[in-house]
């Protein structure tokens, strides 16, 4: 009977080791898992993140503050000249009607069906107040296909006046044919 039970305390020893041994790895496992591998890998973003700042310290601190001067300088430059351009081409009174002209050729060059009318905005501000801008918006109303429609938008891209597109609208009426209907407002700034 002590053989026995010898042979009983060997068998659990056995098994509570194993056990021991499962629990170890499985400790491991999960400590390594879900503490030490997320961990590195916080590490290796905060090395990255370290090294882009400590680069950007150094094109900093070598900058030279006349260099970004300069650079800020000639971006003023060139907005100014910009506005300056844009402002020396607003529309008179006297323009309007070449521009519509300007507008219906150039559409009906690309094949496109067109009308157009005039509507002139703020000009009862205009009078009260020198500070607000006068508008002229134009109507086109066209018939065409979507192909010369693109292609007269995109000829009206390289014009030198200020253009902008207030409402644009395509219609297609009649499905069976390969033909657009629609209307393109434009409204441009006007001389005070």
């Amino acid at each position: 009977m002590y053989q026995w039970f010898q042979n009983l305390f060997q068998a659990i020893k056995i098994r509570i080791l194993l056990i021991a041994a499962f629990v170890f790895v499985a400790g491991n496992w999960s400590l390594h898992s879900f503490i030490l591998a997320p961990s590195q890998a916080m590490v290796k973003v905060a090395k990255k993140d370290l090294a882009e700042m400590k680069e950007t310290y150094i094109q900093l601190k070598s900058t030279d503050i006349s260099d970004i001067k300069k650079s800020l300088e000639r971006e003023v430059d060139y907005l100014n000249e910009k506005q300056e351009k844009i402002f020396s081409n607003l529309l008179t009174d006297e323009q309007i009607p070449l521009l519509i002209s300007r507008l219906e050729r150039e559409a009906e060059s690309t094949g496109l069906i067109v009308s157009t009318d005039i509507v002139h905005e703020n000009r009862d501000a205009k009078k009260k107040k020198a500070k607000s801008q006068a508008f002229v918006t134009i109507n086109l109303n066209y018939t065409g296909t979507f192909e010369q429609l693109l292609s007269f938008l995109k000829k009206l891209k390289n014009w030198d006046e200020i253009m902008l597109i207030k409402n644009f609208q395509i219609h297609n009426r009649n499905s069976l044919k390969n033909s657009l209907n629609g209307q393109v407002q434009f409204i441009s700034p006007m001389e005070n």
